[in-house]
């Protein structure tokens, strides 16, 4: 999954008891306010790493908030670049990762509901080392071409890999109370210097999903494995389901048809997820049509809202009202490739769900209203 130029950092370990393992940390740059010097004989004497938790409802923290967690930033050493395409999949061995810049534990927070901002401290020398280079970072004739990217690269932010519960956490990295302020005085007061991290600026998550919890489905990846009785679907550029309903074919050859009505019902394998558990199902899914090059796009049924959101995770099910689609589908005016189900707020979202498939005692169903045209 696409990450580059992301505004929420997610970050943090959590074990999922039907999913297995997922761990995510991002990579952010800072860069300094306007500055003129830092005068005679500066000393640094903190530094501190602020990040806002994100206030979106749609992307909650997930996971068990009571497990105490590793919060460890390290200096990337890499050339980082605000045109390069970064993905999901960015493995911190492609870092080449320099010092340490902070370890420490924490318990992950709630800011949804207030302005919650996790405080870190960050090592002093760091500070020092970035007011004894001054002369190296930043440009002198003209301070709007600071060349500090050149200078540290970025910052790359992880958490442990948990043994047990665990949490992910989702931060807004373009907030304004996300920044890192070094404290330092000199020989005539004390002051102080924010890095903020701007919008042109490198800012990726990288996750890693592990599906090792036992009896997960064990040949994911295989195409012609047998068709399980559930469907996985996860948020976070996890899982997403394929779906093909071949008695529309069938249909279409039998003559020409008036769609009054056309539902799609997932239903939950577990209904008892509900919002409040740790692992929660995700509150809406969106359904997106296969084209036959391979791209896909909103359906027909859709275009008129003004922001598709999808539809709403209610009674244990997801009901899609895919009406006009399937007329277009039995007149010819599309091809029948299928729809792909997925997480509606599939970047900042973990949330995931088992869909029963078509072998479960309760599959997903297609309910059709028809009336015979000829």
């Amino acid at each position: 999954m696409l990450s580059s130029k992301t505004a929420s950092g997610i970050l943090g370990s959590y074990i999922d008891p039907v999913f297995g393992k997922t761990k995510s940390g991002f990579v952010m740059q800072i860069s300094p306010g306007a500055i003129t010097g830092f005068g005679d004989n500066p000393v640094a004497d903190s530094m501190k790493l602020f990040l806002r938790y994100i206030a979106d409802t749609t992307a909650p923290l997930y996971g068990n908030m009571n497990t105490e967690m590793i919060f460890k930033v390290s200096e990337v050493k890499n050339d980082l670049s605000i045109d390069s395409s970064y993905y999901t999949f960015y493995r911190p061995e492609w870092l080449d990762l320099g010092e340490v810049l902070a370890e420490t534990t924490y318990f992950p927070e709630d800011g949804r509901n207030d302005t919650v901002v996790l405080a870190v401290d960050l090592n002093t020398s760091f500070g020092q080392r970035i007011m004894d280079n001054y002369d190296e970072w930043n440009d002198v004739a003209d301070p709007r071409d600071t060349s500090f990217y050149n200078y540290f690269k970025g910052m790359y932010i992880e958490s442990n890999n948990i043994g047990y519960d665990g949490s992910l956490s989702i931060f807004n990295l373009l907030d304004s109370e996300t920044k890192a302020v070094l404290y330092y005085h000199n020989d005539e007061d004390t002051l102080e210097l924010s890095f903020l991290v701007p919008s042109l600026s490198v800012r990726f998550n990288m996750i890693e999903h592990l599906y090792d919890a036992p009896g997960f489905l064990p040949d994911l990846d295989n195409p012609e494995s047998v068709e399980d009785s559930v469907v996985y679907i996860q948020g976070l550029g996890g899982l997403k389901a394929r779906l093909k309903i071949p008695g529309l074919d069938s249909l279409k050859k039998s003559g020409l048809w008036g769609v009054n009505k056309a539902e799609l019902i997932l239903y939950s394998e577990n209904s008892s997820l509900s919002q409040e558990d740790d692992f929660s199902a995700p509150s809406q899914l969106k359904i997106l049509a296969i084209k036959p090059d391979g791209s896909t796009e909103v359906l027909v049924d859709y275009l008129g809202e003004t922001s598709y959101l999808g539809v709403n995770y209610e009674n244990g099910n997801y009901l899609f009202d895919i009406t006009y689609y399937v007329q277009q589908i039995l007149s010819g005016a599309v091809e029948n490739d299928g729809f792909y189900i997925l997480s509606n707020s599939n970047f900042v979202d973990p949330s995931r769900v088992v869909i029963t498939g078509t072998k479960h005692q309760n599959p997903l169903r297609m309910r059709l209203t028809l009336r015979k045209l000829n």
